[in-house]
């Protein structure tokens, strides 16, 4: 029988809803219950007679150890009644162990006697090693391990960086605090002990070591999913793990303990949503970082801040800086971007940011003074790969309140860059072959070093701070830093070039160089020379003074830019071929004919 619409409406209103009538009003109170909750500003659950207790925050005392006040603790016992952002500035790095997510954790667990994880089959770098630790030992626990062994760091080899597996182990004290770790776990976990080594495990005689596992293995029967990436199916873990344990007759106990090792670095395996925010925002806290690189990091930010022009507060670092991670290095992996697309990408992100200043850490020193080989701060402008152009604001050096401050260190930039170069040209012939007609590594024990400006002055500091560097030249630039020191520490021959009235009369740090040590000394005085002169901007001038376009002499002077080129090719030639290749050099400038602008000291 078909009903039509309108009959069954009738038959709805027919229907006697006093016969309802409780369960109508517990949808009243129902909803009156919910509107309350999510609509007025007073929860139901405020009205309770017997409210949870309110704890403040732990205060916890300030390391006595730190060389800089630690930022200031957010920690909150209970959840706020309005959402908060997370803030750097609100974790103490210092502060106690959150030990009660991991306490309970290790509440809930079923323990195997006799079962001990040995946490070290690891690799790579701190970040990488520390991820495998923390997987392992939470394997661990869900396994229900009642040990594991103080985990190791493998080394890496230190002629290979590619070679991450060696024979050599570090304590974990080599990268983290140990006695933080090892006094969290006793507190927060102690059905899972720790061993210093294997033969500290009772009756180790006894052990039965597993020495190829590998959690996903047991996922055999899965959807195949999890080869890579997170282990998707950890809530059969504990399951499929002791069935595993029982078909290869291994059960464990402290008369017969069982060992087990991972087949390989495993790491980033754990989804850390599995646990809940509070494990996993406190968990990682077991490792922190070794108290002495903690104060090498605290001392590097402090004197950042002061390097970018702001002086420590003693409460919070505020100076912006750019952190650099150049991944270049010979391990790097083929799906890791070159040179220049990191490097692109870091100056458009501190261009973005307004960021004037960087910290940068890699394992490839070569690139990483080729990302800093052009200081925004002591040249006119720099011009990238991709034509973009960068131009510091006034006349940093000029206008630094401590000029010979700012300028020593900059010649220590521009040795260390010099350095560089001469290490990468003797030990990398991937890098020397970029030079047109070499085909491998470099003899580079002995070198000749030059500069202009700055960098001439960059080139005595890079003389005194190696040996290789066999004979140097400064093209009329003063001298910085500890000028006494450094010509001392400078005993091979070292030639000045002056611009004319640029004299040891008119700058000092010509005479102190000079006079604390002036065997191997030479000077050439170019009449007619000015600063700008020994630039290519000399040679433009002469482009621009053909066009009718006036140069201004007291830079560029009148000696003419093409002439200064062939006179300083001249006697450069001549210098650094007799310094290198053996011959009298006061000599061989004499024998220089055809520039009577120049005089020779």
């Amino acid at each position: 029988m078909v009903q039509k619409q309108n009959e069954m409406l009738n038959g709805f209103w027919r229907i006697k809803w006093w016969r309802y009538r409780y369960a109508i009003l517990a949808g009243i109170l129902l909803n009156i219950f919910l509107i309350n909750h999510f609509f007025l500003d007073q929860s139901i659950s405020d009205l309770n007679p017997f409210p949870a207790t309110q704890y403040p925050p732990p205060t916890v005392p300030r390391p006595k150890d730190a060389d800089a006040p630690p930022a200031p603790s957010g920690v909150i016992v209970t959840p706020p009644k309005s959402s908060a952002t997370y803030n750097l500035n609100d974790y103490n790095f210092n502060g106690q162990y959150v030990g009660w997510p991991l306490e309970r954790l290790c509440g809930e667990t079923k323990w195997q006697e006799g079962l001990v994880f040995v946490c070290d089959n690891n690799s790579g770098g701190i970040g990488n090693i520390r991820n495998f630790i923390l997987t392992c030992i939470r394997y661990a626990i869900e396994a229900g391990a009642t040990g594991i062994t103080m985990p190791q760091i493998q080394r890496r080899s230190e002629t290979d960086l590619a070679n991450i597996f060696t024979t050599g182990f570090k304590p974990l004290n080599y990268f983290f605090d140990e006695e933080h770790f090892r006094s969290s776990i006793e507190t927060y976990c102690p059905q899972m002990k720790i061993f210093n080594t294997k033969t500290d495990i009772p009756n180790a005689g006894k052990i039965q070591e597993i020495t190829e596992f590998y959690p996903k293995d047991l996922n055999v029967d899965t959807d195949g999913c999890d080869g890579r990436g997170v282990n998707r199916h950890l809530d059969q873990f504990r399951q499929k793990f002791d069935q595993w344990i029982r078909d290869n007759k291994r059960p464990s106990s402290w008369e017969e303990p069982t060992t087990l090792r991972f087949r390989w670095a495993t790491f980033f395996e754990w989804p850390i949503i599995r646990d809940g925010p509070e494990f996993a925002a406190t968990f990682g806290d077991l490792l922190r970082i070794n108290k002495d690189i903690e104060k090498i990091a605290v001392k590097t930010i402090l004197e950042l801040q002061k390097f970018a022009g702001v002086q420590p507060d003693g409460t919070l670092i505020t100076a912006p800086y750019l952190g650099v991670h150049l991944r270049t290095e010979s391990d790097a992996l083929n799906f890791w971007p070159d040179f220049d697309t990191q490097s692109d990408g870091y100056i458009r992100e501190a261009d973005t940011r307004n960021m004037k200043h960087a910290y940068l850490a890699s394992g490839n020193a070569t690139d990483g003074h080729r990302f800093g080989i052009d200081h925004p701060y002591d040249t006119g402008f720099i011009a990238y790969p991709n034509n973009r152009t960068v131009t510091p604001i006034g006349d940093p050096i000029g206008d630094s309140p401590d000029v010979p401050a700012t300028s020593a260190n900059l010649t220590q930039y521009r040795a260390a860059d010099f350095i560089s170069v001469i290490n990468a040209l003797g030990k990398n012939a991937t890098f020397a072959k970029q030079i047109p007609g070499v085909h491998g590594k470099l003899d580079v024990s002995k070198v000749g070093v030059l500069g202009h400006s700055l960098g001439g002055a960059s080139a005595a500091t890079a003389m005194a701070l190696d040996s290789r560097f066999a004979c140097g030249s400064n093209l009329d630039g003063a001298f910085w830093g500890n000028l006494t020191q450094i010509s001392k520490a400078v005993t091979k021959p070292f030639l000045l070039v002056e611009a004319n009235g640029h004299n040891r009369t008119s700058d000092a740090s010509f005479a102190a160089f000079l006079d604390a040590n002036p065997k191997g000394k030479y000077v050439l005085d170019v009449k007619n020379a000015k600063h700008a002169t020994f630039t290519d901007l000399a040679y433009l001038s002469d482009v621009a003074k053909a066009a009718g376009i006036p140069v201004p002499e007291q830079d560029f002077g009148t000696i003419g830019g093409e002439r200064m080129l062939v006179l300083l090719a001249k006697y450069l030639d001549v210098y650094f071929r007799k310094c290198l290749g053996g011959g009298d050099i006061k000599k061989g400038l004499e024998g220089v004919t055809g520039f009577p602008e120049v005089t020779l000291s």
